[in-house]
């Protein structure tokens, strides 16, 4: 079961072979599709016009907040509230426990719900009114967030969001933070792609950092995806698809590549976002789908191994 977004939502219940249209109340990209790991039937997506996701220098005027569907993203509704309604949302984070508790990464900051989208309210302690253009949750700890913040580097809340500390060490100032990442095997390893310096690692809980470019040809990167077992790390470019790191010095044992069909949404030369339904395994793991536009078609790339938790962007291996 996975969900692609163009300027709508796509939905496939056959690895991606076909594909239904199913729309969101608003028409803008959709910036970010994450299931909630516990219940897999909700859904949350955000919007936000193209301009504002892929390049953050222009200022953003128009977006349509979040909408969620609470039966495997086959119908959708609002899940806004004055303060989030207009705003371009970059990325999102659902609470491994809680389907209700969302974080929403927005042009204006990062903003947070407990009731499911019905009420948020802007969480404190970051630069104000600033992008924020990557969120994520540790999977062992709820209430541990990492938030990148533009211009302005990487932030650690252990506290649910109620305070921050910025952590600098090993990351270039001024960094362009596209994607955080924890090794569902291990959470003491995280993942961090920047636009412009490459991909970093931290082997203890985010704390300090090492650039991991070998074997890239451009430091552009964009998204990351991970394998369940945490052996093989996807990193996603800008203009020259995805590569793959090998943690374990050997290949994955079965890596799945199939075509996807044309449609609208294969016709995209910008990376979009997908997400794969955790229904295959009782408890569930993080879904790694990475999709990629290439001007006639799409491949639709899945990640080693039955990934099924929240995916991020990506691109063409």
């Amino acid at each position: 079961h996975l969900l692609a977004s163009e300027e709508t939502v796509w939905e496939s219940f056959d690895v991606g072979a076909s594909w239904e249209i199913r729309r969101t109340p608003a028409f803008a990209l959709a910036s970010s599709i994450e299931f909630a790991p516990s219940d897999p039937k909700i859904v949350y997506t955000g919007q936000a016009e193209p301009l504002c996701l892929f390049f953050p220098e222009t200022t953003c005027k128009l977006g349509h907040g979040v909408y969620v569907s609470r039966d495997g993203g086959t119908t959708w509704d609002f899940a806004n509230d004055a303060n989030i309604d207009d705003l371009a949302l970059i990325d999102l984070a659902v609470d491994d426990g809680d389907p209700q508790q969302v974080y929403a990464a927005t042009q204006r900051g990062l903003f947070k719900t407990t009731d499911g989208g019905g009420n948020w309210s802007a969480v404190i302690g970051l630069p104000e009114d600033v992008r924020v253009s990557a969120v994520t949750i540790d999977p062992s700890d709820t209430r541990r967030l990492f938030a990148g913040v533009e211009t302005h580097g990487l932030y650690e809340s252990t506290d649910g969001g109620e305070t921050w500390t910025q952590i600098a060490a090993g990351l270039p100032p001024n960094s362009g933070i596209r994607d955080v990442l924890f090794d569902p095997a291990n959470t003491h390893n995280v993942y961090l792609s920047d636009v412009m310096s490459g991909v970093y690692r931290s082997t203890d809980g985010g704390q300090s950092w090492t650039l991991i470019v070998d074997g890239l040809t451009t430091r552009s990167t964009t998204g990351l995806a991970i394998s369940s077992d945490g052996l093989h790390l996807y990193a996603a470019t800008n203009g020259e698809g995805v590569f793959r790191l090998d943690l374990n010095g050997e290949p994955p044992v079965s890596t799945q590549v199939a075509p996807v069909e044309e449609s609208p949404a294969a016709k995209e030369e910008l990376s979009e976002e997908v997400s794969i339904s955790p229904v295959e395994e009782k408890a569930p793991q993080r879904a790694t789908v990475l999709f990629v536009g290439i001007g006639v078609g799409l491949i639709l790339l899945i990640a080693a191994f039955l990934l099924v938790r929240r995916t991020r962007r990506g691109g063409l291996l």
